[in-house]
């Protein structure tokens, strides 16, 4: 749980990292795509990693073991995805300006990427 704590707050780095790049693209296309290419990247490695961590866990059943797993992937992709969209967007008066825009985006991809990368 450490160890998933801890790719948690790099992947969330990492796009905020990302997310703060935006600021100096504001007009391009690139700053609009980095971050929510970033969010997805991230939300897969954080996939892999609550799979490969959950496996490596102690369970007493299947059961427990798939849960464990998925309450992992689930409260990793929320930090990641939703937490870092409100953390850089969180002046109100910045809610009508890019935070539709972010959310837009990010759906946008997600509905085309998401299914596409677990084929790989």
């Amino acid at each position: 749980n450490g160890f998933m704590l801890l790719l948690i707050l790099i992947c969330f780095g990492i796009v905020v990292g990302l997310q703060k790049l935006k600021e100096y693209y504001p007009t391009s296309f690139v700053g609009s795509i980095c971050p929510v290419i970033g969010i997805a990247v991230a939300n897969s490695c954080l996939v892999c990693g609550a799979k490969r961590f959950g496996e490596d866990e102690y369970h007493n059943t299947l059961t427990e073991q798939a849960a464990s797993i998925s309450l992992k992937m689930a409260v990793a992709m929320v930090v990641n995805t939703a937490g870092v969209i409100f953390w850089s967007n969180f002046e109100p008066k910045q809610w009508y300006k890019t935070l539709i825009d972010d959310i837009w985006m990010l759906l946008a991809f997600t509905a085309v990427f998401q299914p596409l990368m677990f084929l790989v």
